[in-house]
């Protein structure tokens, strides 16, 4: 989950500090940084949520309700870090805005696990995992995945 909030956040970052497209670069010099172990967390988090989708729990199962998807938005909101340093946050808000360290500032938006944000310079669109609380990880269109760790 952290490491999806990281990756996330990382996109954020991109999207909006440098009013460019984000690129995957990014992404994967943090899950390269990060190492396998916290990659293979991921990944069995991943089939965590998965299980409890077809189980008809919170995980973007076609048997979810609207109060599911509601759930993870409410866990989206909230600072969050993808270098571990609470002193650079994206912060992700209730009204569907976001808010990086340096200023810059975006929207997004959530349909299932579909996390979508949008900045000056496009949008880009992720699958979205929680692990606990505190943990976010996003799984990019080619498979890279971000993992970002709660503030607050």
């Amino acid at each position: 989950m952290k490491k999806m909030i990281t990756f996330a956040a990382a996109a954020l970052l991109s999207l909006s500090a440098c009013q460019q497209p984000a690129r995957e670069d990014n992404d994967e010099e943090e899950s390269t940084r990060d190492g396998d172990e916290e990659e293979e967390d991921a990944q069995s988090g991943d089939q965590e949520s998965d299980d409890t989708a077809a189980a008809g729990g919170k995980g973007g199962g076609a048997g979810d309700d609207a109060g599911d998807a509601d759930g993870l938005e409410a866990q989206l909101v909230g600072g969050w870090t993808d270098d571990g340093n609470c002193q650079n946050t994206i912060e992700v808000r209730e009204d569907r805005s976001f808010r990086m360290g340096d200023g810059a500032i975006g929207t997004w938006s959530l349909e299932g696990e579909s996390l979508t944000l949008g900045g000056a310079a496009g949008s880009r669109t992720m699958r979205v995992t929680m692990q606990g609380d505190d943990i976010m990880v996003l799984t990019h269109p080619d498979g890279t995945m971000g993992r970002s760790t709660r503030c607050w």
